[in-house]
């Protein structure tokens, strides 16, 4: 795959009226037009730190684990992938405190309390 960058468009799925209500997300239809008009690339060859994919069981916008199925075996099999039951398409805002420690993690800096000013 060398050289290559890997391509979505015509294998996404069109989204399901609903999948789109449990979104909840009134710009998910335009999202998927663009992506299905314009595609879009992943090179993961240039990616040269550690990646964490944190994806929730509760995700209706990409559901796992087939909405993760080419970006783990594609795109980003070295990755540490960290699945989070009942939690929906935004760990961050799901489980924030959770969120938050796993990407502190993984970034290898360490904890701190201090708040910005």
């Amino acid at each position: 795959m060398a050289g290559s960058v890997p391509r979505c468009g015509p294998r996404l799925h069109p989204v399901s009226p609903r999948r789109k209500r449990g979104a909840g997300c009134a710009g998910l239809e335009p999202l998927v037009a663009l992506a299905l008009r314009d595609g879009y690339g992943v090179d993961a060859e240039r990616v040269r730190c550690p990646v964490r994919v944190v994806w929730g069981s509760a995700d209706v916008a990409l559901p796992w684990p087939e909405g993760a199925a080419r970006y783990r075996e594609e795109w980003l099999p070295h990755a540490d992938w960290v699945h989070l039951d009942d939690v929906g398409h935004a760990p961050l805002l799901d489980v924030p405190l959770e969120a938050a420690h796993l990407i502190v993690g993984s970034t290898g800096a360490p904890p701190t309390s201090a708040r910005p000013s």
